[in-house]
């Protein structure tokens, strides 16, 4: 049976003055002051209304039988009901065995701060205007780019999954723009303070190993969470013809089976580094320290050097300025040294375990590139 259908009104732009709607047509509808065409139609006894945009009749029609086609998808039971965090942990579920328990908790807690900003609403009835107020909030906040991008990747993430099943009709962030990515200024420690930050962490016993794990940082470019992890079984003395190599990450493998393995990136993926003379020097060096330990143990102890590294920034530099080098920045400075050495962009890539070929070595540290291309370019002779 047919559902009758009549003039309605409709909330003007401001949500103020209210406009005529007359019927043209089965589910067809035209604002008699504005002379848009509106689609209005029904899922069990939810009326569902959408603005066809456009003035002209034929258009109009073709619109609104993509509008009718879409809304018949829609789910008229409890499951539209849904609010955004309820949908937001199906689709989480459905593609969390791909990440890391890092990566699913930021994802959980972002879940819960945009069903907060939503208002726990159903999901169906999410629109632009609560987009545009998590923009907004964004403006307040000063988020960083990446923030804002991770945030609207979950949200399109959760939207496309309800659109998929029948319980929302459009992406309210369809028209929304990534923001673009800005990188923070590299800090690089010099070779005079890096000299000077390890030989002042070694001066006492309390921060010795806090020295050691800021030059393995430093010679082989591993993550601070790495590193706390890596073992002496980790560390292949005799590979390459005996110049070694260190295989890196979470449960590594002690295999060189993945050799060629550079879609790396996860604290659950590894990858293997050849050992520099420094690098192999100064693990020699350390395993004479430690008496020959067992290969199953981490080669430190210690999983942070933070509270060494301030103090060891306090004493030479001030206690303003206690918080100068990270841990980070001794990855910087094994990127610096290699491209200063001569090493490509892939290479170091690889090296570092990024998936990306190089990509984002480019972007953060092209200008170091660019001088250390620009300094070798003075070589070149036709004498």
């Amino acid at each position: 049976m047919k559902r009758k259908q009549h003039a309605k009104t409709d909330q003007g732009p401001a949500g103020g003055n209210q406009q005529k709607l007359e019927n043209v047509g089965e589910c067809l509808y035209r604002s008699t002051s504005s002379k848009i065409y509106y689609g209005i139609t029904y899922v069990g006894k939810r009326q569902v209304k959408k603005s066809l945009q456009t003035g002209d009749y034929q258009l109009a029609k073709a619109r609104l039988a993509e509008f009718r086609a879409k809304v018949g998808n829609l789910k008229p039971d409890a499951m539209a009901k849904m609010s955004f965090l309820q949908v937001g942990n199906a689709w989480l579920a459905d593609h969390q065995h791909n990440l890391k328990p890092r990566t699913i908790q930021g994802k959980k807690g972002t879940l819960e701060k945009l069903d907060g900003l939503f208002g726990g609403k159903p999901i169906r009835n999410i629109g632009e205007g609560d987009v545009s107020r998590w923009k907004e909030s964004n403006k307040k906040g000063k988020r960083a780019s990446r923030t804002f991008n991770w945030e609207l990747d979950i949200m399109r993430g959760v939207f496309q999954y309800a659109i998929k099943r029948g319980l929302l009709l459009n992406d309210p962030t369809a028209d929304t723009e990534r923001m673009k990515t800005r990188y923070r200024p590299v800090i690089v420690p010099t070779k005079e303070e890096f000299k000077a930050l390890v030989t002042q962490l070694h001066q006492t016993y309390e921060h010795a190993q806090a020295g050691d794990f800021v030059e393995f940082l430093a010679y082989s470019g591993t993550r601070k969470n790495e590193a706390a992890q890596v073992t002496w079984d980790d560390a292949k003395f005799d590979m390459y013809s005996g110049k070694g190599a260190l295989f890196i990450a979470m449960g590594a493998p002690t295999t060189a089976a993945s050799l060629d393995d550079d879609r790396i990136k996860t604290e659950s993926s590894h990858r293997v580094v050849p050992m520099s003379p420094k690098l192999r020097d100064f693990l020699v060096a350390l395993r004479a320290r430690r008496r020959n330990p067992k290969p199953g143990d981490r080669i430190f102890s210690i999983s942070s050097a933070r509270k060494g590294l301030e103090t060891a920034c306090a004493k030479l530099w001030g206690e303003e300025k206690k918080n100068r080098f990270t841990h980070h920045d001794f990855r910087h400075l094994f990127v610096t040294a290699c491209i200063e050495s001569g090493v490509d962009i892939p290479t170091i890539s690889r090296w570092l375990g990024h998936k990306d070929g190089g990509a984002l070595l480019m972007k953060v540290y092209g200008h170091l590139r660019e001088q250390h291309s620009a300094k070798e370019a003075e070589k070149v002779s036709f004498d």
